[in-house]
């Protein structure tokens, strides 16, 4: 079985990655089925389907490059709201050209909302604890150092739920994006988890709202004398009107592992018309290709994610069993990561994984 190699970068300074990868394409097409195949297709837009048997080309914009920013203090008074939500603190960017906004609460540096055209695209929990006492249930949480229990530190690691510094906000050098830099180091760790994972490192996130849609950006260096290894994922939570109702592409005959079965490999399935997920879902594929797409039967509406140096995917959603969130219809995990073969950062280097979404 093969698998992409990450890019690993040895530069001591942070500077702009660009795409190292050449785009891999789903191999998958739509079979027509009733009521949705041509309402899929007037919504999918440049997301195209092809004759059966063939390929299918998703054609997305690279966001793959870091963005520089010009900060202005005039522009940010237009561009941003601070605020707080509970006892945290929050960060509401706008995108007037786009109608677009994103809420960023500081905290585990969380997206808990983003809409387009005022109609949101993020799911967030009811029971969502806004105290700064557990991760932020909803949006998109951070999984760093460590994806799931796969490791010495609790849950998805400590970035989900650690204090996250604003570092800068601004517009693009060409004025068509507007975006903002949040950072996290060993220094703002607890003495717990400084034990747990004692290695020193800078991490910066970086959130921009423009035309092509919303970009996360998602870099780590190593500032330390010792190399050291890490997992990662961005964990969606996309809003949908029922999961049952949604089909998942480009997951198509590619190796999983259930996690609902002792983390057991499959070869895959088939799946042409898309998956539908009609029971509790824990897995997660490697080697995905680098667009994906979601396509909501109720809302017709299309969710695209071209995903840059993140070589996995996970998809999840506990279904209505025993300790299920109340509003489990009406989300959907699909999450781009670097999971299944760890990232190896020896002393200066540096890694970034992004992620592009757009939706219609």
């Amino acid at each position: 079985m093969a698998f992409c190699c990450l890019a690993v970068i040895g530069y001591l300074p942070f500077v702009p990655v660009s795409s190292l990868w050449t785009t891999t394409h789903p191999k998958s097409c739509w079979k027509r089925r009733s009521g949705s195949y041509s309402a899929f297709r007037r919504k999918i837009g440049r997301v195209s389907c092809v004759v059966e048997g063939s390929s299918q080309n998703m054609e997305v914009k690279s966001g793959a490059d870091w963005k520089i920013l010009e900060s202005d203090s005039s522009d940010q008074q237009q561009m941003a709201i601070l605020s707080k939500v509970g006892n945290l603190e929050q960060i509401t960017l706008h995108h007037a050209p786009s109608n677009q906004q994103v809420q960023v609460v500081l905290f585990g540096a969380t997206v808990t909302s983003w809409k387009k055209n005022q109609v949101e695209r993020f799911f967030l929990s009811q029971e969502a604890d806004f105290s700064g006492q557990k991760p932020i249930r909803g949006g998109i949480p951070l999984c760093f150092p460590q994806f799931g229990p796969y490791g010495p530190l609790a849950q998805h690691g400590f970035a989900r739920i650690s204090y996250w510094h604003l570092k800068q906000m601004g517009t693009t050098q060409d004025r068509s994006a507007n975006g903002l830099i949040l950072s996290l180091s060993n220094q703002d760790l607890n003495s717990a988890l400084i034990s747990s994972w004692p290695f020193l490192f800078t991490a910066e996130y970086q959130i921009i709202l423009g035309f092509d849609g919303l970009e996360t950006h998602f870099r780590v260096r190593n500032d330390g004398e010792e190399p050291f290894s890490f997992t990662f994922a961005f964990h969606n939570y996309f809003d949908v009107s029922d999961v049952s109702s949604c089909q998942i592409f480009g997951l198509e005959n590619i190796p999983y592992c259930d996690r609902r079965k002792n983390d057991e490999w499959s070869e895959g399935e088939e799946n042409l018309s898309g998956f539908q997920m009609m029971e509790p879902v824990d897995r997660i594929y490697s080697s995905t290709p680098d667009e994906l797409a979601i396509f909501d039967s109720s809302k017709l509406q299309i969710i695209k994610i071209k995903k840059y140096h993140l070589p996995d995917s996970t998809l999840w959603n506990p279904f209505g069993i025993q300790g299920s969130d109340p509003g489990w219809k009406r989300f959907l995990c699909l999450e781009p990561g670097a999971i299944k073969s760890p990232i190896h950062l020896k002393p200066g280097e540096e890694w970034q994984g992004s992620q592009l979404i757009q939706s219609e």
